[in-house]
């Protein structure tokens, strides 16, 4: 029986450090897309619900 470790969860955040940025690929292979990048770290996210994601998309801007 699998145990229910999701808790009610329906999408998974990512945030790798760029010292761990080996690990995107793999990431990627088990359904992570990209989502943003800054300085520093790669977020990546995956929608582990049915129908479409509902995980907000990265906003910009410029003022």
């Amino acid at each position: 029986m699998m145990l229910n470790i999701l808790n009610g969860k329906k999408g998974i955040w990512l945030r790798l450090p760029l010292e761990k940025s080996d690990l995107v690929p793999i990431a990627n292979k088990e359904g992570f897309g990209y989502h943003h990048a800054e300085p520093g770290y790669v977020m990546l996210t995956y929608w582990i619900s049915e129908g479409p994601s509902m995980l907000q998309v990265n906003g910009s801007h410029i003022m």
